[in-house]
């Protein structure tokens, strides 16, 4: 994976109350940043699949960030004007406290 190019933002989403009493997503730009951090990218895979006659792509990738505690797989990453839900939680696959890999998914319609 390539060096720490990217800056993204981790950030939990926030909700507020909807138009039938109900709590709806509020826009990232209202969401509580967890942290801004430097950032390798790469892609997994994509796909397309049909939902109720949409067409839309998903595609899967994959981040590299230096170690922090913290990061819950609630949150979700800004980078520029994409947004990524976590594929599950953070990994540290050697366990050396160094390295982070998330999994993240991002669905564009």
């Amino acid at each position: 994976m390539s060096a720490l190019r990217h800056k993204i933002k981790i950030a939990e989403p926030t909700y507020g109350p909807g138009d039938y009493g109900d709590l709806v997503l509020k826009p990232p730009e209202e969401w509580n940043t967890v942290a801004t951090v430097w950032a390798a990218y790469r892609d997994l895979s994509g796909r397309e699949f049909f939902a109720a006659r949409q067409t839309n792509a998903e595609l899967t990738g994959e981040f590299k960030i230096r170690y922090r505690a913290g990061i819950k797989s609630s949150h979700k990453i800004i980078w520029g004007e994409r947004v990524f839900d976590l594929d599950g939680p953070p990994r540290d696959i050697d366990g050396k406290r160094q390295w982070l890999y998330i999994n993240v998914k991002e669905v564009v319609e």
